[in-house]
Order: structure tokens, then C-alpha cells, then sequence
């Protein structure tokens, strides 16, 4: 346990902003009480090799230098803190040169031996099936780590920019984990890091399923036909009992096959909107991180990837661990099959 948490690597990316600044007290709050390592990126756009002999190469060459001083002032910050400073070698600056943001976060983030991304995300409409920033729908689409997002309203309610928000403490993590799973073997790839996470954290781990509600056969027509594109089915009511003794059932014995006694687990089931249950029991049970498995292309039949995830951390209030499936060939993990 000890030589884990002492390995354990954090990568933040920063574009120079207040909400990217705000993904640091809790990044900081980590790299102190796992005594890891943190890593500050930026991504500038590249510079040609014949930059001597072309003028339109001068702009990028000043960001490249304009970036490297602003992420050594922030480690100066954050080493010469008056409270709590970070050791000089658990935290380095690193800027590289690429024409896409995302994907070189998530390229360097494996090459740097990162465990967890950090950042902040802004949630905006649009055509893409995660409601995310472009930069941040990249990192998950091509990154095999968990990435913990945070909204920027976590730490700034008032909205007022402070360019010193990365000294400020984060809130101690004393609520559970939340995993939110849909009964398949994709969403139970957000298992391995989240009891990573809570192990470490020394967090409770608590498995959360939901599941549609019944509608009475009378009903079913005209509510089936106003509810298509949720993917709810025709039930029966004792086809409906049946289907929720099942995913008791499946929760209760995911719990036992993955010894969450151990974090002092717990199971729940929901009955209604995924988004709208998920939300509501984090905030009841005041988490510290929900944890869920994502996949950045199609697959909207699967309720608990995708858009639910998304739309949990846009309307959410608490820090949203997103694990794209893709996770699951880089680290084989125990599942349950039903």
C-alpha cells in the first residue's frame, strides 16, 4: 500500500485560464497525501524547423517561452508555499508542442507514467455526445486512465476569477465513492479505479445501479412513444419486481465477488432517470468522487455511458471520475456476468 500511494503520478493541464487553475487544490490536496507526483502541462502549437526564415513562427516560439515561465511560476508558488509546500521533486512543469490539445494531453499523460488526469471542464451543448469541453471530450476519447473532471463552480460559486485559486485547500474527502453502474460488464470497468481511489483515500466504495421505472401496460403506448429515446421497455408489473430483485441481486453479489467489505461497502438500488437518481444520491450521501465508465462514440443504448455521464458532471456539484472503456484492455480487472 505504502509503495503505491508513494508512486502514485498526477497530470493537470493547464491553457493559462482561472477554470483550468481550478482542477489544482484538489490535484495538490492528492499529490500531498499520497506524497506523489505532480505533473503541470501545457500544450502550445508547434514551431517548424525553418522558424529562422518564416516571420509567422514568431507567435508561437513567445508562447512556447510565455508558457514555460507562467507554469515555473506556479511550481515556485507552489514549492515556496508559506503552508504546506510541495517538496521540489514531487512537482514539475512540462510544455509540448502539438497541433491537438487533447490528444498529446492524453499521449503525454501515458508516457509520463500518470496513474490520474485532473482538469476542469465547462459543459456546453453541442452535437458531440459528451457535453464537454473540446479539449476535455479529447482527453477521455483517446486516454485508456481515469480522468477526474470538476466543474469550476466547485470552487468558485461567486464566478469571480482569482488567480491564486491553486493555493487555496480543497475540502477534505470524508464522503464515499459512488460507482454508478447499468448491470453490464462495460460500466463495471470504473470498478478498478474507483476502489484504488477509495483505498487510498481510505473512502467507503458505494455501488449504485439504476433502473427505469414501471409503467402500468395501459399507459405504455402513448408514454412509450413520448419516451422512445430513453431506452425504457414495455414491463409487466411482476416483470418489473422480477427485474429489480435481479439487480439487487447483482449488486450484492458484485459487492461480495469484489470483497468491498473490506471499504465498508454498500449497495443501492434506484428507480427513475438515471441523471436525475444518480445526482440525487451523491448529493444525499454527500460523495466525495462518482465514479463511471464513458465511451466518447455512439452506444446510446447503453444508459450509463456517454451522455448520462456527462450530464452528471455538467449538473452535478461534486468531482466526476470518467473511465472510457477503452480502460479495460489496458488493465484486465475481475467482472461479474449475469
Amino acid at each position: 500500500m505504502e509503495d503505491k500511494i508513494m508512486s502514485t503520478r498526477i497530470l493537470v493541464p493547464l491553457d493559462g485560464s482561472h477554470l483550468a487553475l481550478e482542477s489544482l487544490p484538489i490535484a495538490l490536496k492528492l499529490t500531498r497525501l499520497w506524497k506523489g507526483q505532480l505533473c503541470l502541462l501545457r500544450v502550445v502549437p508547434p514551431v517548424r524547423e525553418n522558424f529562422l526564415w518564416d516571420w509567422s513562427q514568431v507567435a508561437p516560439i513567445k508562447k512556447k517561452e510565455s508558457a514555460e515561465e507562467y507554469l515555473n511560476n506556479i511550481v515556485k508558488d507552489l514549492t515556496e508555499a508559506k503552508e504546506n509546500p510541495l517538496a521540489a521533486d514531487q512537482v514539475y512543469p512540462l510544455v509540448i508542442e502539438s497541433p491537438s490539445t487533447g490528444q498529446a494531453i492524453a499521449d503525454e499523460a501515458s508516457k509520463q507514467g500518470t496513474d490520474f488526469i485532473i482538469m476542469t471542464t465547462h459543459g456546453r451543448s453541442g452535437l458531440s455526445e459528451l457535453v464537454l469541453g473540446s479539449t476535455a471530450h479529447e482527453v477521455i476519447r483517446f486516454t485508456n486512465l481515469p480522468v477526474i473532471f470538476l466543474r469550476p463552480t466547485l470552487l468558485h460559486p461567486t464566478g469571480q476569477p482569482d488567480s491564486n485559486i491553486y493555493l487555496k485547500d480543497y475540502k477534505e474527502f470524508s464522503g464515499p465513492v459512488v460507482v454508478a453502474l447499468d448491470g453490464t460488464p462495460e460500466a463495471e470497468i470504473s470498478l478498478a479505479p474507483a476502489l484504488d481511489l477509495a483505498e487510498q483515500l481510505q473512502l467507503p466504495v458505494q455501488l449504485l445501479r439504476v433502473i427505469p421505472p414501471f409503467v402500468p401496460v395501459d399507459e405504455l403506448a402513448s408514454w412509450y412513444e413520448a419516451n422512445i429515446d430513453r431506452g425504457y421497455e414495455y414491463l409487466h408489473e411482476h416483470d418489473f419486481e422480477h427485474i429489480k430483485e435481479e439487480a439487487t441481486c447483482y449488486l450484492e453479489d458484485l459487492a461480495t465477488k469484489m470483497d468491498l467489505h473490506k471499504l465498508n461497502g454498500k449497495v443501492a438500488l434506484r428507480v427513475g432517470d438515471a441523471v436525475n437518481e444518480i445526482i440525487d444520491y451523491a448529493n444525499l450521501r454527500k460523495a466525495s468522487l462518482v465514479v463511471m465508465a464513458t465511451h466518447p462514440h455512439g452506444r446510446l443504448e447503453q444508459a450509463m455511458l456517454g451522455t448520462v455521464a456527462s450530464q452528471v458532471l455538467t449538473r452535478g456539484n461534486f468531482p466526476v471520475v470518467m473511465v472510457n472503456l477503452a480502460f479495460v484492455k489496458a488493465k484486465a480487472m475481475p467482472v461479474t456476468h449475469h
